[in-house]
């Protein structure tokens, strides 16, 4: 924890997924986060809802306009309901989960953040491409304001450029969600999120600092490998001491925790090769990489800092953002039921 922050006592509340808010734009790719959000609502109980914004008859013609797909823009808001019903349909003969639709209308972005306010939706899914260019704005555009915008966590699934087709209606299970942290009250943030998505996969928790090594070295290493680079040892036992301060705490609360520290001079490519070596280790294997989403403000943190784009387009798996207006007195405590230690 950051010294002299004083822990507090907060209740035991655990936040619990009611409603799970799926954006589609018509498409084969917007469907590819339906997977992992009908593994998420049938371990949760939530009711999942897909949700489409139907701009109206006469709109100004713009980038967020020439981002959709020319088809879906001539279909009419009745043949768009019958698309979601449709896909509803589907969905809860596959799997059993509740399921609702909704078409709103307005601007993509801003009429999906204000359904979801007034809808009390706890968990937003959807696909990403993340790619550069004009296509972008949809799953990019609106993803990447939900993620800063919304008071909400926010899961995006990247799909390939070669997809064709929708996910098939299989379980995708969740069994390690990596989150990397900075040692900064802010990064914290993201740990109630991390935790409440794990729950119901039983999932471990992978609490991850990077430090920077001393000299320059090849790459990224396991700080006790003896071939790193030499790293500072204050550095390297700060972040051991950190991150297993908070592996300590979640653990008393049934959170299966791991805690590691890498030695890398960036960030996200760091976090990247970890999270691709892992890949064949069914014990390490990265499921979702959880961070904090980046701020909108004039200055952000390094981690922040086009980290999580970095780990959208190239990590190959889902990553859970949350942005949070202010930071409480004690964020790793904050509705994860913890209490404080002083």
């Amino acid at each position: 924890m950051t010294a002299g922050r004083r822990g507090r006592n907060v209740s035991e509340e655990v936040i619990v997924y009611r409603c799970i808010l799926v954006p589609l734009d018509g498409t084969a790719f917007g469907e590819a986060a339906l997977l992992l959000a009908v593994s998420i609502a049938s371990r949760t109980g939530a009711l999942l809802q897909l949700a489409h914004v139907h701009l109206p008859p006469i709109v100004p013609s713009g980038a967020e306009t020439a981002a959709l797909p020319p088809v879906w823009l001539e279909m009419s808001s009745e043949e768009k309901r019958r698309y979601l019903d449709e896909v509803a349909e589907r969905l809860a003969r596959g799997s059993g989960v509740r399921v609702e639709t909704r078409v709103v209308e307005g601007s993509v972005a801003t009429s999906l953040e204000r359904h979801a306010l007034s809808c009390a939706v706890g968990l937003v899914v959807m696909s990403t491409h993340w790619h550069v260019g004009l296509g972008r704005l949809w799953h990019n555009g609106v993803a990447d304001q939900l993620a800063r915008d919304l008071p909400l966590p926010v899961l995006l699934v990247r799909v390939p450029e070669e997809a064709r087709a929708a996910p098939a209606a299989v379980d995708r299970p969740i069994r390690n969600i990596l989150v990397p942290l900075d040692g900064s009250a802010e990064a914290e943030l993201i740990l109630e999120h991390a935790v409440s998505l794990g729950r119901p996969f039983d999932a471990r928790l992978t609490l991850l600092q990077v430090v920077n090594p001393a000299g320059k070295g090849s790459g990224p290493t396991m700080v006790d490998d003896p071939a790193s680079p030499p790293v500072a040892l204050q550095s390297r036992t700060a972040a051991r001491q950190y991150l297993n301060g908070l592996a300590e705490r979640l653990r008393r609360h049934g959170v299966d925790v791991v805690t590691e520290v890498l030695v890398g001079e960036a960030v996200a490519r760091t976090v990247l090769e970890h999270v691709h070596a892992a890949r064949d280790d069914d014990l390490r294997r990265v499921d979702v990489i959880a961070l904090r989403a980046p701020s909108r403000g004039p200055v952000s943190r390094l981690l922040f800092q086009g980290t999580a784009d970095q780990l959208i387009r190239e990590s190959g798996v889902p990553v859970l953002l949350f942005e949070a207006g202010g930071v409480p007195e004690d964020p790793v405590a904050a509705r994860v039921g913890l209490v404080g230690s002083g």
